[in-house]
């Protein structure tokens, strides 16, 4: 991507550091729930004050995104409003995303996008094999993998597991796990 591109859209963001949240995944399965999001951003909000947030989704994923609209309006910025009024490419929302200085979203494609730029990155994993799928390494080079308490394999062999149920998997990753290692990672940054 030309720096001439990465210019533009960092026009598009407030002049401060920029954590970067993907809340929406691909399967409902794998996507941690949107209350825990949203208590992990506006703690984000209160802690670091100085920083700024971009809540980045497909435009089509708008409608998911609506129980974080109530967050403080002034700190966040959503990809999809940005991608309405100016008709923005995924090139462009991945120029959005290398100006991060952290990452945390599901095991997504965005997520992939992040890594792939050197943004630090937190990926929640649940329902799919981190060590396949995740950030490698997944400790070092500024990436932290959480996942639920159990293993890919544990969570496929329980009675009903299914690639197909509409069940979210993800709720034994707490907001306090993904807190510390937000604190961790954004406390510990090269300003």
């Amino acid at each position: 991507m030309s720096d001439e591109r990465k210019q533009r859209m960092r026009a598009l963001l407030p002049d401060a550091p920029l954590f970067v949240v993907a809340p929406v995944a691909n399967w409902i399965g794998k996507q941690w729930p949107m209350e825990c999001f949203y208590a992990t951003i506006a703690r984000f909000c209160e802690t670091y004050t100085d920083a700024h947030v971009l809540v980045i989704a497909a435009p089509s994923e708008d409608t998911q995104l609506q129980p974080l609209r109530d967050l403080p309006a002034e700190r966040i910025t959503f990809s999809t409003d940005l991608a309405k009024q100016h008709a923005l490419s995924l090139i462009d929302m991945a120029a959005l995303i290398s100006h991060g200085s952290l990452f945390l979203g599901n095991d997504s494609g965005l997520m992939h996008i992040s890594y792939a730029l050197n943004v630090p990155v937190i990926g929640l994993f649940g329902p799919s094999r981190d060590a396949i799928y995740g950030p490698y390494p997944a400790t070092g080079a500024g990436h932290t993998v959480l996942r639920i308490p159990l293993t890919y394999e544990e969570l496929a062999n329980t009675p009903g597991f299914s690639h197909k149920n509409q069940v979210c998997y993800m709720d034994g990753l707490t907001t306090e796990m993904v807190w510390q290692a937000i604190v961790e990672k954004w406390d510990s940054r090269e300003v």
